[in-house]
Order: structure tokens, then C-alpha cells, then sequence
């Protein structure tokens, strides 16, 4: 008997053409199965806060993103102003601020949002609710 009969048949890349010749059932094997995200564990009234908290770590992680980026963008046309003429750097001071400033608000144009998103949660949106009510009643004005 030759090597390839005695061995147990896999479906391999390499080995599908023999497979089908000899008329035998072409099975995959599907073994890149997902993992499941772990779940984050929070104790018990701490999970909206941990939660606002990661909201505000991302937007301070894309404000520090955006100052690099500007930061980056005038270094940039600094340099190409120094190259080209001579006090380059300090004639085109203005301009190469404007632009660099200008890249570091496109892209900390979207922080509002990332704020907003970690405000606007269910038990943060009831708790206001709560204290809305505690303070008309308190002052007898008006019921939510």
C-alpha cells in the first residue's frame, strides 16, 4: 500500500483535487470559530461610572491625537519654509500656525460627540430625571 491510503484522509488545500477524483465527501473543517468578547465585570453602582469614565478616556485619547497631528503639520510646513527662503521659518510663522491649527480642529471636531456619547447613557439620562424631580419638588414648580 502506498503512504497516501495508509493515512487518515484531511481536507487540505493541497490534497482537495485527490479527494473529489476518488468520489469521496468533501468536508471543511471550520476552525477559526470566533471568540467571544469578554464581558467587562463592574461592582455593583459603578458600572455607569467606569463607563463614562472610558468615554472620556477616548476623547482625551483623540484630543491628544489632534494636538500631535497639528503639532506634526507645522513642524512640517516650518521646515519646507525654512528650505525654501531665508528666515523662512519666522516670515511664514502665521500661515504655518493657521495650518497646523487648522488640522488640530478637524480632527478634535468630533470630541462634543465622544462626550455626548458617554453622557448620554440610560442610568445617567434617569439619574437627571431623579434630580430634576427632587429639585421641582422642592421648589413646587412642575412634575416630569
Amino acid at each position: 500500500m502506498s503512504d497516501t491510503t495508509d493515512r487518515k484522509d484531511t481536507t487540505t488545500t493541497s490534497r482537495l483535487g485527490s479527494l473529489r477524483e476518488r468520489g469521496r465527501p468533501l468536508v471543511l473543517d471550520n476552525k477559526s470559530k470566533k471568540k467571544r468578547k469578554k464581558k467587562n465585570r463592574y461592582s455593583d453602582g459603578l458600572e455607569d461610572v467606569q463607563e463614562f469614565e472610558a468615554g472620556i478616556s477616548r476623547a482625551i485619547r483623540q484630543a491628544a491625537r489632534a494636538v500631535a497631528k497639528g503639532t506634526d503639520r507645522y513642524e512640517k510646513a516650518r521646515k519646507k519654509s525654512a528650505r525654501k527662503k531665508k528666515d523662512g521659518a519666522i516670515r511664514d510663522f502665521v500661515p504655518n500656525m493657521g495650518e497646523a491649527l487648522s488640522e488640530s480642529l478637524r480632527e478634535a471636531s468630533d470630541i462634543p460627540a465622544e462626550v455626548a456619547d458617554a453622557l448620554n447613557t440610560k442610568s445617567t439620562r434617569r439619574r437627571v430625571r431623579r434630580r430634576i424631580r427632587d429639585v421641582s419638588d422642592a421648589l413646587d414648580v412642575w412634575r416630569l
